[in-house]
C-alpha cells in the first residue's frame, strides 16, 4: 500500500486502533495529507480517549494524548465528523466501525478502506503469526508469544482489544529473525488485508457473531480469509477436531493439532503427553497435567501455540517452559476469590454456548453456574447443546440472567435426566452472585460463564466482568 502523496483519513482516533494508526501515519506521510475523525466533540475527546486505552497507565495515556493532539493534521470532530471524507484516497477504519449508525455514509467508500492489521502485515520485516478463531485466540496468541520469548528471540504481541497495547511504532525495528504475534478478530478480517500472515492459526470455528455477519456461512468465510493470501512457503495451523476448520485449505503448508488423533506433521496428545511431530520425529513437550492451564480447550490452545512456535523454529524446551508456567488471562477461567471454601471464577469473556461447555470440562468440583445474556441471532439447537453440556458436567445449580434465561431454562427442563439441577433466575448479575453465595457449600465453584453477548444488560463484556468481580469481592467473609 503506497501512502505517499495520498489523501488519508483515519476514523475513530479516540480509540486504541485509530490513535495508533494516526500516530504511525504521521511519521510516514506529510501531516497536511492526514485527516483525523472522531464523533466525540473536542470537549469530550480526552475523556473518551482515556476510556478507550485500558492497557495504558494514566501517565502513558497523557503522553499519547499529547502526542496525538500536537499533530499538525486536519481534525474533524463532533459536528464536523466525516467532513471531507469523499476526497479520501485511503480511509483507515477501526474494526467495529459498522456498528455505529453515524458511520452509515462510510459504506459507499468501502473500496478505499484499510486497517491497522494491514499496516502490521505491510511493515513487519519479520515472520508474522496471525491467530484467529471463535474461542481461544487470545490465550493462544499470548501463549505463542511467551513460547517465542522464552527462546530468547525478540517478539512483539498485540491484539484486537483495547486492553492490549498497540505496537505499530515498534514494528519496523524488528529484525528479520524476530517475530510478531497478532490476535486478529473476525471484524478485522472483514476488511481486506491484502496479505496473510506467514503463519496463520485458526483455533476453531463455531457459530458466533451472527449479528455482524448475517449467517454462520458468512462468518466462516470471514475467518477463513486469514489464509486468502498465503503462499507455498507459508504455514496454516488449525484444529483437526473441529469439523469446520478440518476442511479449510491454503496454498501454505497445512499442519493440524488434535486432542484425539495423531498428526504426522502436527501436534497432538498421546498417552497424556503433548507431542509435536515433524517428518517422522516425535518430540514430547510436557504432560497434560503439567500445562499451566486447565481444561480440554486449553490443551488445544497449548497444542496450537506449540505448533506455531515450532513452525518458527523454536525448540521444544522453551515451548515446554512457557506451557508449564503460563497462567489464565483475565476473565478466562480466572480465579477471583476463595471464600469459605468456595472458589469464585470469572469466565466472563465466554460469549457462546460452546465456550461454556469448554469451561465446564475444565472443572471437576461441583459448580454453581451463572449464565445468560443476549443472542441477537440464536443458532438452531445451540441451547439444547448447552443444556446437554451442563447436564453432563458437575453443575448442580444454574443461575440464569439476561434475555436468554428462558430459552436456556426451557432447554434444561426438557432434558430427560435423573440428575437434579436446580434452576434459578436473577434480575441482575449482582443478584445472581448473591444467590450463588447463598447456595454454595464448601468445595463448590461459582462460575460466571455467560455463553452469550452482554449488550442486553451491560455496555460491553468488560462491564460484565467488572461487575462480577466487584460483586464477588464485596461478599461478606
Amino acid at each position: 500500500m503506497d501512502l505517499q502523496h495520498k489523501n488519508i483519513h483515519v476514523i475513530g482516533v479516540s480509540g486504541a486502533e485509530g490513535s495508533a494508526v494516526a500516530l504511525f501515519l504521521a511519521s510516514k506521510v506529510d501531516e497536511k495529507n492526514l485527516t483525523m475523525h472522531d464523533f466525540s466533540s473536542e470537549s469530550e475527546f480526552k475523556e473518551n480517549f482515556f476510556s478507550f486505552h485500558d492497557a495504558y497507565t494514566v501517565d502513558e495515556k497523557e503522553a499519547l494524548y499529547q502526542n496525538l493532539i500536537s499533530l499538525k493534521v486536519h481534525y474533524a470532530f463532533g459536528d464536523d465528523y466525516l467532513q471531507g471524507i469523499e476526497t479520501a484516497d485511503i480511509i483507515f477504519v477501526p474494526q467495529a466501525w459498522f456498528r455505529h449508525a453515524i458511520n452509515e455514509p462510510l459504506k459507499q467508500y468501502a473500496d478505499t478502506f484499510s486497517s491497522i492489521i494491514a499496516l502490521y502485515l505491510q511493515y513487519a520485516k519479520c515472520p508474522v503469526v496471525g491467530i484467529t478463531g471463535t474461542s481461544g485466540k487470545s490465550t493462544t496468541s499470548a501463549l505463542t508469544y511467551q513460547m517465542i520469548k522464552e527462546s530468547g528471540r525478540k517478539v512483539l504481541l498485540t491484539g484486537n482489544e483495547r486492553h492490549v497495547k498497540q505496537c505499530l511504532d515498534d514494528v519496523e525495528a524488528l529484525a528479520e529473525d524476530d517475530a510478531l504475534v497478532l490476535e486478529i478478530s473476525h471484524r478485522q478480517l472483514m476488511l481486506d488485508l491484502k496479505k496473510s500472515p506467514h503463519i496463520a492459526v485458526i483455533t476453531n470455528i463455531s457459530p458466533n457473531h451472527i449479528d455482524d455477519c448475517g449467517t454462520f456461512e458468512t462468518y466462516t468465510d470471514i475467518k477463513k480469509s486469514i489464509v486468502a493470501y498465503q503462499k507455498e512457503n507459508d504455514v496454516f495451523i488449525t484444529n483437526y477436531d473441529n469439523k469446520v476448520t478440518q476442511d479449510i485449505v491454503s496454498l501454505g503448508e497445512r499442519r493440524f493439532f488434535s486432542r484425539k488423533t495423531r498428526q504426522k506433521n502436527g501436534a497432538y496428545v498421546e498417552n497424556d503427553l503433548l507431542i509435536i511431530e515433524r517428518e517422522g520425529k516425535k518430540q514430547a513437550v510436557c504432560s497434560v497435567d503439567e500445562i499451566g492451564l486447565s481444561g480440554g480447550y486449553n490443551v488445544e490452545n497449548t497444542l496450537a501455540a506449540s505448533l506455531a512456535a515450532s513452525a518458527l523454529g523454536v525448540e521444544v524446551e522453551p515451548i515446554a517452559r512457557a506451557a508449564k508456567k503460563f497462567t489464565p488471562l483475565s476473565a478466562r477461567l480466572e480465579k477471583i476469590r476463595e471464600l469459605k471454601g468456595v472458589t469464585y471464577i470469572n469466565d466472563g469473556k465466554s460469549s457462546n454456548p460452546e465456550a461454556v461447555i469448554g469451561a465446564l470440562e475444565a472443572l471437576e468440583k461441583p459448580v454453581i453456574l451463572i449464565a445468560g445474556g443476549t443472542r441477537k441471532v440464536p443458532i438452531e439447537g445451540e441451547y439444547e447443546k448447552l443444556a446437554e453440556g451442563i447436564v453432563g458436567s458437575t453443575v448442580k445449580n444454574v443461575i440464569l440472567i439476561g434475555a436468554t434465561k428462558e430459552e436456556v431454562a426451557n432447554a434444561l427442563q426438557k432434558m430427560s435426566t435423573s440428575k437434579d439441577i436446580q434452576i434459578v433466575t436473577a434480575g441482575s448479575l449482582q443478584e445472581a452472585v448473591l444467590n450463588a453465595y447463598g447456595l454454595a457449600e464448601e468445595g463448590d465453584v461459582v462460575l460466571l460463564s455467560p455463553g452469550a453477548e452482554s449488550f442486553d444488560m451491560f455496555t460491553d463484556y468488560r462491564e460484565r466482568i467488572d461487575i462480577f468481580n466487584e460483586a464477588v469481592n464485596g461478599l461478606p467473609s
